[in-house]
């Protein structure tokens, strides 16, 4: 499960926490934080100079094609 924490920030399910972070890297660069929760996810945080209708729009893509991608779907 992943979950916006307000407009700037997002806690990303394990499944698809290294592929998430890896795209927004590519697109925001060295801006992006990821830091992993013990037995939660991954923090990811963008400054608030980031456009978060872009950060979230993005956000939501890598996260979808993740679990796509993913042998054990969220859910299955």
């Amino acid at each position: 499960m992943c979950t916006f924490q307000g407009e700037h920030a997002v806690l990303v399910c394990p499944v698809a926490s290294d592929q998430v972070c890896a795209r927004l890297r590519e697109v925001f660069g060295d801006l992006v934080q990821c830091s992993t929760r013990e037995e939660q996810g991954t923090l990811i945080r963008v400054p608030s100079s980031i456009d978060p209708t872009r950060f979230q729009a993005v956000t939501r893509e890598a996260i979808a094609a993740a679990q796509a991608a993913s042998p054990h779907p969220v859910g299955a």
